[in-house]
């Protein structure tokens, strides 16, 4: 397996239809670049990932066109593991959560792009499990949920003092 370019640079790069999930990477290559198939002649990157002993290991990102980074992951042996944070086009946070063995667990908070909490939720196993809060752009509570199993429990309890099944609007102030 070579680089594009043909040179074993330690760096194999091709377009999201060259990566292949068969068996291992070679020894030599030390990260993947998956280029963005919008842009395959200036070989604008979609994604750098980090390979240890043939697996993704390590810091991958997700980018944008022209390189603005929207996610920062990470893997252990072909998995998403730890700390996941994705953020706007712009620049600004959009997402925190964590990740063990491929799924997402524990908690999330997802924010608005001035900054403030959004939601918090949280996970096990990749499932919502818990009590979910939504917050307006001001950051006041508008909402929370409580979910079991990637199912919502009982009804949403609007802070304006409406309850109702999940697609109930409490709205904004």
């Amino acid at each position: 397996m070579e680089s594009v370019d043909g040179e074993k640079d330690g760096v194999y790069r091709c377009s999201l239809g060259g990566l292949s999930a068969e068996g291992l990477f070679p020894d030599y290559v030390k990260e993947i670049i998956l280029i963005d198939e919008n842009y395959p002649d200036l070989k604008v990157p979609q994604y750098r990932m980090t390979v240890k002993k043939g697996r993704l290991n390590g810091k991958a990102v997700a980018l944008e066109s022209w390189n603005r980074v929207v996610v920062i992951m990470n893997y252990v042996n072909d998995e998403l593991h730890g700390k996941y944070t994705a953020f706007y086009s712009t620049g600004e946070l959009k997402l925190e959560a964590n990740f063990v063995k491929g799924k997402q667990n524990g908690k999330a908070t997802e924010y608005h792009r001035n900054g403030k909490v959004m939601k918090i939720l949280f996970y096990k196993n990749g499932k919502l499990e818990g009590k979910m809060k939504s917050y307006c752009e001001n950051g006041k509570l508008y909402a929370t949920q409580n979910f079991h199993n990637d199912e919502l429990v009982g009804f949403v309890e609007c802070a304006n003092g409406k309850r109702g099944l999940q697609n109930i609007e409490c709205g904004c102030e």
